[in-house]
Formats: structure tokens, sequence, C-alpha cells
């Protein structure tokens, strides 16, 4: 079992935990196939992270690992954390719009 990003679910995996919103109601039982709506439906509740039975390979093998002790990655995050000082890292949407934030702006910054 692993939580999985829903950018990197591939159709045809199985929960392995229920899937619930932030109040605590199911969404999907444990044991059910996940299809792309199933993703779409997830997002829409805010929903950022599921856990399936098997492990995944990120969708985009040309994809780097970020280095989370570059000096890119520090600049980025203190620059990114600024701009997000009113929000609730706490709610998971916000932390999955961080996260999302911090990648671009990593990779803006390392390309030519």
């Amino acid at each position: 079992m692993k939580f999985i990003k829903l950018k990197d679910i591939l159709p045809g995996m199985i929960l392995a935990k229920d899937v619930k919103d932030l109040s605590g109601r199911v969404l999907l039982i444990a044991g059910n196939r996940l299809s792309e709506n199933h993703t779409k439906i997830f997002r829409s509740w805010g929903i950022t992270e599921v856990c399936t039975e098997s492990e995944v390979a990120p969708k985009d093998p040309e994809k780097k690992l970020i280095d989370t002790e570059s000096p890119e990655y520090k600049k980025a995050e203190k620059e990114l954390q600024e701009l997000f000082r009113y929000t609730d890292m706490n709610n998971p949407v916000v932390k999955e719009m961080f996260q999302l934030s911090l990648e671009r702006k990593i990779l803006k910054m390392s390309s030519p």
C-alpha cells in the first residue's frame, strides 16, 4: 500500500483504503478499480492523494526528481512561502497548490 498523488494514478489501479472528503464522508470504498473519472471527482472534492494496492511509476519518465537541498529549491520555497503567508497550509488543497507552484518555479529557474 502506498499513498499516491492524483497526477500519478493510472486507470485500473485498486484502492487500498476508502477515499474520504475533508469532512470524513466516504467518496469511494477500498477495493474499487480507479478510472480517469474517479481522479476528476477526487480533485473536485479536494482530494490530493489516495492509497492504492500497488505502486506506480510517474507518468512522465523524463521528469527529474527535485533536490530539496539545492539553492534553487531553497530560494523558490522562500519566495513562495512569502506569497502563501496568509493561507492555511494545513489545508490539503493549499498544500497541493504550494507544491505545484514550487515545482513550476524550480523548473522555470533551471531552464535556460
